[in-house]
């Protein structure tokens, strides 16, 4: 039996009523406590509750089948390398359910903002894009994009909503080649997104994009 999954960390706005909200999912052998102290200081906003759910303990392929903390299975890291379908579309309707209570909660979707890192940035991305109301923008660090093959069709309210990529130009977990192969593939549908590389940064909010990061969020949901 799978050990339960514990409550989201909620980090609230600084502000005594918060207008909108933003999702930080962490990566692959990580928890919402590995982004906790970042996101109380370097992306704490007055208007925005921070929310950062902790992922499922799942037999992760990748590392031998050994019980690891990840959103979704992954068979290889190859970029257009097969995929667990069946992991991944639950991830992706895990990460809808997210939404779906923050909205039910009383966040507009539209107020929305939606982020991660590594598989948490893959998860953004794919489910950021497929959800079906409109969200304020995302943000992926250090990332890919997964379900390339139907993502495409899977697209609605989404396709204007703003796409920050961010990645060091020497990741060495996830090759910035995977980011801009990312880029590519998200221009070539339409979206509106942007890539910032990191000079001489690895796999991390490398320190020159915290800037962006927090312009992008004030962007996208200014404060009222």
């Amino acid at each position: 039996m799978s050990p339960p999954i514990h409550p989201p960390i909620v980090i609230k706005a600084l502000n005594d009523v918060a207008t909108g909200t933003m999702v930080l999912f962490h990566g692959v052998g990580d928890s919402g406590y590995g982004w906790e102290s970042t996101c109380r200081r370097e992306l704490r906003f007055r208007h925005l509750d921070c929310i950062l759910p902790h992922a499922p303990v799942i037999p992760y392929a990748y590392f031998g089948n050994q019980p690891t903390p990840a959103w979704f299975n992954r068979l290889n890291l190859s970029f257009n390398g097969p995929e667990d379908v069946e992991s991944v579309e639950a991830g992706i309707a895990r990460a809808h359910a997210l939404f779906d209570k923050i909205i039910a909660d009383g966040t507009p979707s539209e107020k929305l903002v939606v982020a991660g890192f590594s598989q948490g940035g893959a998860l953004a991305l794919t489910a950021g894009l497929t959800y079906p109301s409109k969200l304020a923008g995302i943000i992926g660090i250090g990332c890919f994009v997964m379900r390339k093959d139907t993502l495409a069709s899977r697209i609605t309210v989404n396709r204007e909503t703003p796409v920050q990529l961010i990645h060091g130009d020497e990741d060495e977990v996830v090759p910035i080649q995977y980011g801009t192969k990312t880029f590519d593939f998200l221009k070539q549908l339409g979206i509106d997104v942007k890539m910032h590389a990191s000079p001489e940064a690895g796999h991390e909010l490398p320190a020159d994009a915290v800037g962006l990061f927090r312009r992008s969020v004030e962007e996208w949901v200014p404060q009222d």
